[in-house]
C-alpha cells in the first residue's frame, strides 16, 4: 500500500478553503475542532461502511453516518449534531483519503528515519520537563529566564512499538551550572529526580525505556519468575522490530540490543520513583536509595502490615454470646538464599558475589588460611589449600567436580531456555547451580584407598533450638594419611540459610527475613515479635508455625511475657503428618483441634494454615534469579516482588467482596 507523505497530501488548501466555506456552521470552527473530527473520523472508516447498504461501493465515503457513529463524534469533539453532519458532508471525502493510524505513524517514523537523523531531529526528542532553571538559590531561577545552553547526545528508546533512535537533549544553567536531563537534574553532584515516574526511564548513558516496557518487564517477574536476561530476549525478539526498521543501517552511534544490566536499572528505578512518588519525596541518589528503602522496612514493616479482612480476621462469638477478635498469622521458611561469607553467622555484605570472606576476614587474613576445617595452615601460591598432599588432591577432586557441573550447568540453562516451564529441568538446574554452596566431605575408599569427595544438603528451613556449634575435635595434624578420617573443607562459597515470611491466611505476606545461617526458633520468634510491635501492628491471637511446640517450649524457658495470650499452634498438616502422637505437650497445647476458634461449625478449618507452603512456592521461583544477588539488591528485589504481589492479592479482595481493610495505625 502507498502511504501518503503527509496527512492531507492528496488535497489543495484551496479545496480545504471551499470546504470550510460550505457551511455556515464550519466558519466558526478552530484548526484543532477539524483536526479532531477528521482524525477520529477517519479511524472509523470501516465501522462507518459496515451498516451501509451493499450497493454503496467501500471507495466511496456514504453520505450518511451510523447514529452511533454521530454521537461519538459529537461527545468526544465538543459540536453539536448539526455540526458534525455538516462537517461530515464537507470533510468526507478529505477523511476517506486519510491514511489509518497505523499508515501514518509508520510513514512518520520513515520520514525523521529518511530525513531527519541526518539533521539531529528525530520523531521522539527527549527535553526535561522544566525550561527555566528551579534552584532556590539562583538569579537565573528567580528571573524565570528560559535555559538556552543546550548539549545533545544520541540515545536509543526502547518502546512497546520497536526500538527508537531518538536525541537526549539537557540544558545546562549558566548561572550556577546545574544540568536538566531527561530524568533528573545534577546539582552538587548528586542526582535529583523530577517528581513522579519518568515516562522514559534512563537505564544506561544512551539508553531509555518506555515506563510501560518496564511495568511489562515487572509483571514477566511477578507473574511468570522470568530473569532479567530472558526479558532482554523476549523484548529483543519480539517488540524490538529491529530488523523490520532496518535499524542496523540507521548509522546510529549505539548499538540497538538490550542488555541485562538496563532491564535491572529499569526495574530499580521504576521501583524507586514510584515509592518515592507514593511518599511525596524527591529521589535523590547517590544516597543508597535502595538500601534506605530496604532499612524502611525493617524500621516500619511492609505496607500491608495493618492489613486484615474475612479471610484473615474472624469475629468469633463465646459461649457467653460476647465477640472477640481472631487473626492468625502462620510462619514458614524456604531454602533459597544468596552468598555470604564463609565465617558462620558473619552479617557483613561481600564485596562482590564471588568473594568467599567479608571485607572484615578478609582483612583478618581468612583468604590465605587452607579451606580444610581446623587447618590453620597458609594456603600454598595460587591454591586454596595448604601444602598437605591430602589437602592438594582434595582442592584437586573440588576443581574437578565444579569445572564438570559448570558444563551440566549451561546445558542445563539452554534446556530450560527452551522449555522454561519444564519443572525437572528447572529442579536440575537449582541442583547444579547450587552445589557449590554445599558442604564438602572427603574420606579414603577403604578398598581401593583412593581419596572420595561425597557433598551433604544444606540443613533443611526447618525451626531448629538454638544450640553451641560442634566442630570436629579432629586437628589437622600433618599426615599425609587420612585414615578413616572424616575432613570438610570449604574451597566454594556459603549461602545464607533459608527466607522466613510471616503471612496472613488470606495470602498477603506481612514480612521477610534472611536468617543467614540456621532457621533458630529463636530467631523466628524474634523476627515474629518485632513485626507485630511495629507502630500501627496489631499482635495475632495465633500464630501457626511447624515447630511450634519447640517454640513454645523456647518461650517458656525465657519467660517471655510478649507471647501470653497468643495461641502457638502447629499447622494442621504438619501436627496430622509431622508430630509425634506421644509428644504429650504437643498434643495438649499445639493440637490446632483445641482452639473451637480456629474451626467452622461442621469442624473444617476456618483459616488456611497451608498458606506459607504456598506462598513458598511462589517465592522459591526466584531462587535462579537472586542466587548471585549482594544483599541491598537481594532484599530489595524479593521486597519488591512481595509487595506487587500483595497489590494483585488485595484487587482480587476487592473484586470477590472480602473487604480488604487495615488497622488504624495508632492501633
Amino acid at each position: 500500500m502507498t502511504i501518503p507523505c503527509c496527512l492531507y497530501s492528496s488535497v489543495t488548501p484551496p479545496t480545504i478553503s471551499k470546504a470550510l466555506a460550505s457551511h455556515e456552521l464550519l466558519a466558526t470552527l478552530s484548526f484543532e475542532d477539524v483536526l479532531a473530527f477528521t482524525s477520529r473520523a477517519s479511524a472509523l472508516k470501516r465501522d462507518i461502511m459496515l451498516p451501509q447498504l451493499q450497493t454503496i461501493p467501500d471507495n466511496v465515503p456514504p453520505d450518511i453516518l451510523p447514529p452511533s457513529i454521530c454521537e461519538f463524534l459529537q461527545l468526544s469533539t465538543g459540536l453539536t449534531r448539526d455540526t458534525v453532519l455538516a462537517c461530515w458532508h464537507a470533510f468526507k471525502e478529505i477523511i476517506w483519503g486519510m491514511p489509518s493510524s497505523d499508515e501514518l505513524a509508520a510513514e512518520h517514523e520513515r520520514a525523521f528515519r529518511e530525513h531527519g537523523q541526518r539533521l539531529g531531529l528525530t520523531s521522539i526528542s527527549l527535553y526535561p520537563p522544566h525550561t527555566h532553571c528551579t534552584q532556590s538559590n539562583c538569579f537565573t531561577a528567580q528571573s524565570r529566564a528560559p535555559l538556552k545552553k543546550a548539549e545533545s547526545r544520541q540515545v536509543v528508546l526502547h518502546t512497546l512499538h520497536g526500538v527508537i533512535p531518538a536525541w537526549s537533549v539537557h540544558l545546562i544553567c549558566r548561572t550556577c551550572n546545574t544540568v536538566y536531563e531527561n530524568n533528573f537534574c545534577i546539582a552538587e553532584r548528586r542526582r535529583w529526580y523530577y517528581g513522579g515516574v519518568p515516562d522514559y526511564i534512563q537505564v544506561a548513558d544512551h539508553h531509555f525505556v518506555d515506563r510501560r516496557v518496564a511495568n511489562l518487564w515487572v509483571e514477566l517477574h511477578l507473574k511468570g519468575h522470568v530473569s532479567a536476561q530472558a526479558c532482554a530476549n523476549i523484548y529483543d525478539s519480539a517488540l524490538s522490530m529491529r530488523e523490520e526498521n532496518k535499524l542496523e543501517d540507521a548509522g546510529w552511534q549505539f548499538g540497538f540490543k538490550l542488555k541485562n544490566e538496563h532491564i535491572w536499572d529499569a526495574f530499580i528505578v521504576l521501583a524507586l520513583t514510584e515509592d518515592c512518588a507514593r511518599r511525596g519525596v524527591i529521589l535523590d541518589v547517590p544516597n543508597d536509595a535502595m538500601q534506605v528503602r530496604n532499612e524502611r522496612i525493617i524500621c516500619e514493616g511492609q505496607p500491608e502490615l495493618r492489613h486484615y479482612c474475612d479471610t484473615c480476621m474472624r469475629t468469633y462469638w463465646n459461649d457467653d454470646g460476647s465477640a472477640r477478635k481472631v487473626q492468625v498469622v502462620v510462619t514458614d521458611g524456604l531454602s533459597m538464599g544468596r552468598p555470604c561469607c564463609n565465617v558462620f553467622r558473619c552479617r557483613n555484605p561481600l564485596t562482590n558475589n564471588r568473594s568467599r570472606f567479608c571485607w572484615q576476614h578478609v582483612d583478618e587474613g581468612l583468604n590465605k588460611v587452607c579451606a580444610v576445617v581446623d587447618c590453620d595452615m597458609s594456603v600454598s601460591p595460587g591454591s586454596k589449600a595448604c601444602t598437605l598432599p591430602a589437602h592438594q588432591d582434595m582442592e584437586h577432586l573440588h576443581d574437578e567436580r565444579m569445572r564438570a557441573n559448570f558444563q551440566a550447568t549451561k546445558c542445563l540453562q539452554k534446556m530450560h531456555a527452551a522449555q522454561p516451564n519444564d519443572a525437572m529441568v528447572a529442579q536440575q538446574l537449582s541442583d547444579a547451580l547450587d552445589l557449590e554452596f554445599k558442604d564438602e566431605w572427603y574420606a579414603l575408599d577403604p578398598t581401593t584407598q583412593a581419596l572420595k569427595l561425597f557433598t551433604i544438603n544444606n540443613p533443611s528451613s526447618t525451626g531448629e533450638l538454638d544450640s553451641t556449634v560442634i566442630q570436629s575435635q579432629e586437628g589437622c595434624d600433618g599426615k599425609s594419611e587420612l585414615g578413616n578420617r572424616k575432613l570438610r573443607a570449604k574451597f566454594g562459597r556459603s549461602r545464607t540459610h533459608n527466607e522466613q515470611i510471616v503471612i496472613r491466611p488470606c495470602g498477603i505476606i506481612v514480612a521477610r527475613a534472611t536468617m543467614v545461617a540456621a532457621e533458630a526458633i529463636s530467631n523466628v520468634l524474634h523476627m515474629v515479635k518485632t513485626t507485630f510491635s511495629l507502630p500501627g501492628a496489631q499482635k495475632p491471637e495465633h500464630i501457626m508455625y511447624d515447630s511450634n511446640c519447640n517454640a513454645l517450649r523456647e518461650v517458656q524457658s525465657r519467660n517471655d511475657t510478649w507471647f501470653d495470650n497468643v495461641g502457638m499452634c502447629v499447622d494442621a498438616f504438619h501436627f496430622r503428618t509431622k508430630h509425634k502422637e506421644g509428644d504429650e505437650f504437643c498434643q495438649t497445647r499445639c493440637n490446632p483441634a483445641h482452639y473451637p476458634e480456629l474451626l467452622n461449625a461442621d469442624g473444617s478449618w476456618f483459616f488456611n494454615s497451608s498458606i506459607a507452603e504456598q506462598a513458598n512456592v511462589w517465592l522459591g521461583g526466584y531462587h535462579n534469579i537472586v542466587c548471585e544477588m549482594l544483599p541491598d539488591k537481594y532484599d530489595f528485589f524479593l521486597d519488591e516482588m512481595v509487595m506487587h504481589r500483595n497489590r494483585a492479592l488485595i484487587k482480587t479482595m476487592e473484586n470477590r467482596g472480602q473487604f480488604p481493610w487495615y488497622s488504624p495505625a495508632d492501633a
